[in-house]
């Protein structure tokens, strides 16, 4: 029997919402620090180099790291279905995968932005490397 809590469209909705600011955020400054290219990057200036906008900086960090988080969260349960079906002698764990490109889409946006973000933290203040 399934019981689905959300619809796969408010579920890919939500996530794509969730993951927007995370992805403009990459966008305009890998433009502006790699590329000399601040058209993206100066409406969004102001709340993270103006000291003032500290309390508004840390909200937009903390959207902007578990955004992707939330969208994966939203979205995974919509094309992976796990079954266990119990037997005496045996247990068996069913995964099925649904083809649905809309939701796949955005999990991996999703996943390539937690990847850009930890790479980018890993890179910044690990002295190891």
């Amino acid at each position: 029997m399934k019981h689905l809590i959300l619809k796969r469209s408010f579920a890919f909705s939500a996530g794509l919402a969730a993951v927007l600011p995370c992805v403009y955020f990459l966008v305009s400054n890998l433009l502006n620090s790699e590329l000399n290219m601040p058209l993206l990057w100066k409406p969004i200036a102001y709340i993270f180099e103006d000291p003032a906008k500290r309390s508004i900086g840390l909200n937009i960090n903390l959207i902007i790291l578990f955004g992707p988080v939330v969208t994966i969260l939203l979205n995974l349960p919509q094309v992976v279905h796990a079954s266990i079906v119990n037997q005496k002698p045996h247990t068996n764990l069913f995964i099925t995968i649904q083809k649905f490109a809309s939701n796949w889409s955005v999990i991996v946006v999703a996943g390539l932005c937690l990847a850009a973000v930890l790479f980018y933290l890993l890179g910044e203040n690990c002295n190891c490397l």
